[in-house]
């Protein structure tokens, strides 16, 4: 795919970008971490449990388990997050928006403007105290959750609701 800069944004096979809107990386990144450590922590802990009840051979495997959970999160947080929020990126186009994610498997996603229903801003306490928020675009097929961006990037989103694009 070819890419070309012009006056009104960059051009990406036909589609002129009207704006590109990227991740709130610090904080991206952290909640990235924090979401890796939970699920990390829950399996750990629920396999250490495990270990009241279980014996032998099994008490082992669920050491290994508790043991696999907090090196997944490890790895998660410290090689997968960073490269995931760096590919992140969305454009709004004429047609709609295009999505750019991934960080071993990259995607890029279109959604059509006018099949967009609802854009919803999601902020938590965590969010809202970094100024920044989640969206989450509808539409009738599907929904597409974004990365934490800044207040004014989820703000251009949710023009998309309203207007069509």
């Amino acid at each position: 795919m070819t890419r070309h800069r012009t006056a009104g944004g960059e051009r990406r096979g036909g589609f002129e970008a009207r704006e590109s809107l990227r991740a709130a990386e610090i904080a991206a990144r952290m909640v990235g971490r924090i979401e890796a450590w939970a699920g990390g922590i829950i399996v750990a802990g629920g396999a250490i449990l495990c270990t009241v009840w279980a014996s032998g051979a099994w008490r082992t495997c669920c050491w290994v388990v508790a043991a696999l959970a907090l090196l997944s999160a490890v790895i998660e947080s410290v090689l997968v997050i960073p490269v995931a929020v760096r590919n992140f990126r969305v454009e709004i186009v004429p047609g709609g928006v295009l999505v750019y994610r991934g960080a071993v498997f990259r995607s890029v996603d279109h959604i059509p403007g006018s099949k967009i229903t609802l854009v919803r801003r999601q902020a938590g306490p965590l969010l809202q105290h970094l100024c920044v928020a989640k969206c989450v675009l509808f539409t009738p097929a599907r929904e597409v959750s974004l990365l934490p961006m800044s207040d004014m990037d989820v703000e251009r989103l949710m023009q998309l609701g309203a207007d069509d694009v």
